[in-house]
């Protein structure tokens, strides 16, 4: 009976009740702590927006005070005003006055909107971008399991064949069919294949730690991959890949808005010594209360006063000059990064299309080549039985066998992943092809 790797991962899993990559990606989104704090930077990063809609807005302010009086004026006020003014006043004086500004001219502060506009923009991308690194992050921690496993039960499998090996040889050595040398070759493999499983079990533990880490579930019993699913090439040209990702991916789209925000910048320190203009208003009262001559602090007072307050930079040390000139060359540097990124995406899209193509065609190479070890394995048996074949040569069917099987397994889930890192740099990777790569593995 034919066994293929996919079905020798189906028999350990869980049935119906085996957990798979939706669940875990579902669980996770509460618990990973780089998505947590990319959505309260995304929250932090909104209030900009509203920060800068202020600006051109009116500011109202309120200031109060009370002062406590105590003159003194009898031994040195004028003999004329002494019967108008004591010689000694006592009383406290509270005053209060509201203040409007409204700016009407501030072409530095339209600046600064821009800017923190485009600050906000740049939050709401990075939250985008860490929730597609969360989604490749659980789907790789996911899947490093299901390897780690897959590597396991292979060596099970192989450590049994050797075993066998190992008392065939023996058996046929003690009957004089075989030479000495066929058993110590047994017995090295046997030791050789033992020494991986150890280290295989270890890589398993280590899998398992951080699939719990990234999810909060255990790892055992996860869904496996069904058996001998066909991937598919990319279905789209890459150039249609790359114009995709130019226009939604998250990394680039965030450069792109840094940019706007360094443009907004450097144009506000051009604007920063035009003359500005706002309008000021205010309404204050003062009351005095106490021992206190009218002539000191009058009993009560109210005034309102309207008017347009005009502020004409003329000189600041230099400052202005070097803040236009580092503005400058921050544009530069975020120029340069949208550069850099729109490069590193053409990257990232063409790496990832030719893993989801090539990695479809390499998936149905692989398949023969599991089918190609096999018969040679069958081959390698038949002729150690004739005496054309040695022990070892039957040793290394069996491995090239175990070692296809991994590949194929390896393949198909760089496939998988391949299919989400395209979706990522085209900026579309979300749930639903967290589903779709799902669909993939066995109920």
């Amino acid at each position: 009976m034919k066994t293929t790797l996919m079905g020798m991962a189906l028999a350990v899993a869980l049935p119906a009740s085996a957990a798979d990559l939706m669940a875990a990606w579902q669980h996770s989104l509460q618990l990973d702590p780089f998505l947590m704090a990319a959505g309260a930077a995304r929250e932090a990063g909104a209030e900009k927006s509203v920060q800068g809609d202020a600006l051109l807005k009116p500011r109202v302010s309120l200031s109060a005070g009370i002062t406590r009086l105590d003159v003194d004026s009898g031994a040195f006020g004028p003999p004329q005003l002494a019967a108008l003014l004591p010689a000694q006043s006592r009383g406290s004086r509270r005053e209060a006055t509201v203040t409007l500004v409204q700016p009407v001219y501030r072409a530095d502060y339209r600046a600064a909107r821009k800017q923190l506009q485009a600050q906000s923009a740049i939050a709401e991308m990075s939250y985008t971008s860490a929730r597609q690194e969360q989604i490749q992050r659980v789907a790789q921690a996911y899947f490093n399991v299901l390897l780690a496993e897959e590597r396991v039960h292979l060596l099970d499998a192989q450590l049994a064949a050797t075993n066998e090996q190992a008392a065939d040889a023996k058996a046929r050595f003690d009957a004089g069919k075989a030479r000495i040398i066929d058993l110590r070759d047994a017995e090295a493999r046997r030791e050789s294949v033992r020494a991986q499983r150890i280290a295989a079990g270890s890589e398993l533990a280590l899998r398992r730690t951080q699939f719990v880490e990234y999810t909060g579930m255990e790892a055992l019993g996860l869904a496996a991959m069904r058996a001998g699913f066909a991937p598919q090439a990319a279905g789209v040209a890459l150039d249609a890949w790359e114009r995709k990702a130019q226009d939604s991916n998250p990394q680039l789209q965030s450069r792109l808005r840094q940019l706007d925000a360094a443009r907004a910048e450097a144009e506000r320190h051009k604007l920063l010594n035009r003359p500005t203009l706002d309008l000021v208003a205010s309404h204050g009262e003062l009351r005095t209360t106490g021992d206190v001559s009218p002539a000191v602090s009058p009993e009560r007072t109210r005034s309102n006063s309207i008017g347009i307050q005009l502020n004409i930079p003329l000189y600041q040390g230099g400052a202005l000059d070097s803040q236009k000139r580092e503005a400058a060359a921050r544009l530069h540097e975020a120029q340069y990064n949208v550069d850099a990124a729109r490069r590193e995406v053409r990257l990232q899209v063409r790496d990832a299309w030719l893993a989801v193509s090539d990695g479809a065609a390499q998936v149905l190479a692989l398949e023969q080549a599991v089918q190609a070890a096999r018969t040679a394995q069958e081959a390698a048996l038949l002729g150690r039985e004739v005496g054309m074949r040695t022990t070892l040569d039957v040793l290394n069917a069996q491995q090239g066998v175990y070692s296809a099987m991994y590949d194929l397994s390896k393949a198909r889930v760089g496939w998988l992943l391949g299919s989400l890192r395209l979706s990522a740099a085209a900026g579309s990777l979300d749930e639903e092809e967290v589903r779709a790569v799902n669909a993939y593995l066995a109920p």
